[in-house]
């Protein structure tokens, strides 16, 4: 064999040797995931054979936005009397009025399993902006949590647009089951969530 036949054969050897280890790397570099700060979740697709497949394919991860905390109601725990009223007088002094309860009674329900508990009131504004009342204002809750708002359509002259340094006043009903009306609240929730109270009820 001569010295150029053999210089051929190891160059050819060389270049096959080549391509080989050429081949493995770019094979290598196909089959690895490249990181694109998403993570990947398997999914199932069917395949001829009816097999199930599991391929990797990207996701993108939700960030939950927490909810923003309301205002609790104001507890009041010691009621202020109004200054010569009756016994179940009080006043709530707030932010820009000032919540008067007058007189509390109750009566006779609208069937034998209930009773109207009467609340005389008087709401006060004492910003220099109108301010609203509506009976939506207004509920009643009892020592188990339940809940009383006034009937469906309530109005009178106590509800209403109130101007800057002016009043309403009037009584409003509630119609409570009997066994229930023995330790109640009222909440005043008005459209200003800063102002709402639970005020207790005697009579």
């Amino acid at each position: 064999m001569s010295t150029a036949f053999r210089t051929h054969c190891y160059t050819a050897i060389s270049i096959i040797a080549f391509c080989l280890c050429l081949f493995t790397a770019l094979t290598a570099c196909a089959s690895t995931p490249i990181s694109t700060g998403t993570t990947t979740a398997p999914i199932a697709t069917a395949t001829a054979t009816g097999t199930t497949a599991i391929t990797n394919v990207p996701t993108i991860g939700v960030t939950a936005i927490p909810s923003t905390p309301g205002i609790a109601p104001t507890m009041i725990l010691s009621p202020t009397p109004i200054p010569g009223g009756g016994p179940h007088s009080q006043q709530v002094l707030l932010a820009d009025r000032v919540l008067l309860i007058n007189n509390v009674s109750r009566g006779a329900g609208m069937d034998a399993s209930s009773v109207t508990i009467r609340l005389t009131m008087t709401l006060k504004n004492t910003s220099a902006k109108t301010i609203t009342n509506v009976a939506t204002y207004y509920s009643l809750f009892g020592s188990e949590g339940d809940v009383f708002g006034l009937p469906p359509n309530t109005n009178g002259s106590f509800f209403g647009a109130i101007a800057a340094n002016g009043s309403r006043s009037g009584t409003i009903a509630f119609q409570v089951p009997l066994g229930a009306d023995t330790t109640l609240r009222l909440l005043y929730r008005p459209d200003v969530a800063r102002e709402t109270v639970f005020v207790p009820i005697h009579d």
